[in-house]
């Protein structure tokens, strides 16, 4: 990887879940961090839906099946491959890329850990790619990015008194930022939560407070930006 020098611009991609994604949303995060020209690249999880194994809601719409599903998320891994230009790529998994190996573990457990099972590979996950497994984090240039737990309305406000740096996060789909100054040491922190870019009326939940966004580090600041509600 480049050597990270100031200004480095990292783009930051929340839960896009492929195929129900929001293609207007989508084609308009790539443009923002287009313009940007960013230096890296990050998704926070969820990048693919991966409902075929999914554990919940079975049954709620019709399905395409785990096979359509493992086409649809190789075409869109090229797509952005062939978009990011070059810049490196790391890939937090989400719980729903974790959907793949908890499910060989449940149904074929034999199998599990096999190489060509693996979900990278499942994925279609290109090569050079940094994949981080669920639950992990990472941190750049001083922030903490991980995929993220939907704790409370109050997620954001968590993050800031629990993880004690200053954060992003995906998985909720909302859109929150929530800024801590701790008296007598002050340290200020930052905690995002970063929105998504998925549809908003999933089979399983009729009202949500979900918004499109992306977002983008640079010199340790947090950047947040929000699409208009017209969809």
């Amino acid at each position: 990887m480049p050597k990270r020098k100031p200004g480095w611009t990292l783009g930051v991609i929340p839960d896009v879940h492929y195929p129900d994604h929001n293609p207007k949303a989508v084609a308009w995060a790539k443009k923002t961090l287009e313009d940007l020209g960013i230096h890296e690249l990050v998704f926070l999880g969820d990048l693919h839906n991966v409902e075929a194994v999914s554990r919940f809601m079975k049954g709620l719409k019709d399905k395409a099946g785990l096979p359509r599903e493992l086409e649809v998320a190789r075409r869109f891994n090229k797509e952005w491959d062939e978009w990011r230009s070059g810049v490196p790529v790391t890939y937090l998994f989400g719980n729903h890329e974790a959907r793949l190996s908890q499910y060989l573990k449940r149904q074929a457990p034999e199998l599990s850990d096999l190489p060509e099972l693996v979900t990278r590979r499942l994925l279609g996950v290109p090569d050079d790619w940094e994949v981080v497994p669920y639950g992990d984090f990472i941190k750049r240039q001083g922030v903490l990015l991980q995929h993220g737990r939907k704790w409370s309305n109050n997620t954001s406000r968590a993050n800031v008194h629990t993880l004690g740096c200053s954060s992003v996060q995906g998985h909720s789909h909302r859109v929150q930022m929530v800024s801590h100054r701790f008296a007598g040491t002050n340290k200020r922190v930052v905690a995002c939560e970063m929105g998504c870019l998925c549809n908003f009326n999933p089979c399983y939940a009729k009202l949500t407070d979900w918004c499109h966004a992306c977002g983008y580090i640079k010199d340790g600041d947090i950047n947040l930006v929000t699409r208009g509600a017209k969809v």
